[in-house]
């Protein structure tokens, strides 16, 4: 799972700076960037935090985080066919470009 890339990827498509997010967040930018770097993983409620600034459901923000890896090695073809499907699908249903 890569909450980090998930969280940055988000954020950027927002055009939001990383000082401007934490600012938002209540947080300093050091450790938003250690949370987008996947060096410190943040508790429930800042997760929260993250997915309203992002105006992204917090399932989404778990389910884009989601890489093959995290898949069982017999459920992993499965994943690669239809990941790209459902990421696109929940794109377009927030909206985002």
């Amino acid at each position: 799972m890569n909450l980090g890339k998930t969280i940055t990827t988000l954020r950027q498509k927002k055009n939001l700076k990383q000082t401007e997010m934490a600012d938002m967040l209540g947080i300093t930018h050091t450790y938003l960037s250690q949370v987008e770097n996947n060096h410190k993983t943040p508790n429930v409620a800042l997760l929260e935090k993250i997915a309203k600034t992002l105006n992204t459901p917090l399932p989404f923000l778990f389910f884009f985080a989601v890489d093959e890896k995290d898949i069982p090695e017999h459920k992993a073809a499965h994943f690669r066919m239809i990941e790209p499907l459902i990421k696109q699908f929940l794109t377009d249903l927030m909206a985002i470009e």
